[in-house]
């Protein structure tokens, strides 16, 4: 029985963390850069979601070293996936504001930047002015999807 037991706690700890209800996933990898867990707050005007102390590790753990960071070193250009309960909501870049280039999708600024108690917002946007988006909606359907998973 009691090796039944321990096999089963073994064995479910390996799946989906139950209450996961809300995550941002590099879509290469699939690994984790930020779940509801590490959001202490959504703002739906601004786009914006305040992380909490581990929210703020996780993040610094993607962030590159040194005073002056490189674009190679950091999440920047690359893929997420936006996931609600499991389903993809959306799909965009971590994106730097300092990057000489466009993206006409939703991006999650700034990649290039550590976080701190002072300064711990990210701020999920167009990468381009909203007449160039691939889709004009996308921030409605974020932020609809936010709201309800963090009230």
């Amino acid at each position: 029985m009691g090796i039944v037991l321990i096999s089963f706690i073994i064995l479910s700890s390996c799946g989906p963390q139950s209450g996961s209800e809300f995550g941002v996933y590099l879509a290469d990898t699939g690994e984790l850069v930020i779940s509801e867990r590490d959001i202490r707050s959504f703002d739906g005007e601004q786009m914006a979601l305040e992380l909490t102390e581990n929210g703020i590790k996780r993040w610094n753990a993607f962030a590159p070293d040194g005073i002056v960071p490189k674009l190679t070193d950091s999440l920047h250009s690359r893929d997420f996936v936006m996931k609600i309960e499991g389903e993809e909501l959306y799909r965009g870049k971590f994106w730097s504001l300092v990057s000489s280039q466009m993206y006409t999708g939703i991006i999650i600024s700034d990649p290039l930047f550590s976080l701190s108690d002072e300064f711990n917002w990210l701020f999920i946007r167009f990468g381009c002015p909203v007449s160039m988006a691939d889709d004009p909606e996308a921030l409605s359907i974020i932020s609809a999807g936010l709201t309800r998973i963090l009230k």
